[in-house]
């Protein structure tokens, strides 16, 4: 057993079709040395498994489970009177050129925010991923077709889908995302009969999902910025703790438009703005 492990660990072992190769860690200083001195679990070493030039830690899954690979690091909540005063701005559905300008807005008043996205494979998308990154707000997933019918139609439906945008991200930011958000919430007419299933497998992975206790419900068409902003403000109320939704998809030049003004009110008002994490306790529907 001894030496078919050192053998693993030297040579590593080609799996069927759909499996990775499982190797050790590359380190910074040159090649394949062992396992990453960082990644520890429980006082031992977690491998490193590689598919499709995307790797990350894995642990915790069966053998035969697909995309071992895609892991988060599960939930580690704050107390929760460290968020009080606390709103999170998060923005569905983009990068688009919209996210340009909301991330010009959040810098000019030294705010973090936390971004959804709906990624492609375009240069525009992946160039966009990498500015959010670098200006160091939280990418989350959303999805990758944003279909509801197909992404809930089961766990292995949704998991495909999911994979796609997270390796997506991975690759225009070397950072592999922790949290993501159910498109439509976790909680909608297309998942009722795999809503629980899938929460479960997401939970099992180490993912941590937000839904939302605000809303601007600027994905309507037609919505003035007006209109966006006083959705925010009606349904904040006396909240001490909000997690707020809108979006920066295309189309939505109206969320931009009411922005400066929601922020200029909101700090006014004593609040505070962060990004999500997965020590931010989550709100679930």
């Amino acid at each position: 057993m001894l030496i078919f492990l050192l053998m693993i660990l030297r040579y590593g072992i080609r799996f069927p079709q759909g499996y990775p190769v499982l190797q050790p860690a590359a380190t910074s200083q040159g090649p394949s040395t062992g396992f990453h001195p960082f990644q520890l679990l429980m006082g031992r070493p977690i491998a490193i498994i590689q598919k499709d030039n995307c790797s990350t830690a894995a642990g915790g899954l069966g053998s035969g489970a697909p995309y071992p690979d895609m892991v988060g690091p599960g939930f580690s909540p704050m107390e929760a009177d460290q968020v009080q005063g606390t709103l999170y701005l998060t923005f569905d559905d983009g990068p688009s050129e919209n996210t340009d300008a909301i991330l010009d807005i959040l810098d000019q008043y030294g705010i973090k925010a936390t971004f959804f996205v709906v990624p492609n494979r375009s240069q525009a998308c992946m160039e966009r991923l990498q500015k959010i990154h670098a200006r160091g707000h939280t990418i989350g997933v959303h999805s990758f077709s944003h279909d509801y019918t197909a992404i809930y139609s089961d766990v292995s439906a949704f998991l495909e889908d999911f994979a796609q945008a997270y390796q997506l991200i991975l690759q225009a930011t070397g950072e592999p995302p922790e949290l993501f958000r159910f498109p439509g919430g976790s909680k909608n007419a297309y998942n009722r009969d795999t809503r629980q299933a899938i929460m479960d497998e997401m939970t099992q992975r180490g993912f941590v999902y937000f839904d939302w206790n605000v809303s601007a419900q600027d994905a309507q068409n037609g919505i003035t910025w007006e209109q966006v902003y006083q959705n925010v403000m009606d349904s904040l109320g006396q909240k001490q703790f909000g997690v707020v939704l809108l979006h920066d998809s295309y189309g939505r030049q109206t969320t931009v438009q009411a922005l400066p003004r929601l922020i200029e009110t909101l700090l006014a008002r004593g609040y505070r703005f962060d990004r999500l994490s997965s020590q931010v306790p989550p709100v679930h529907f």
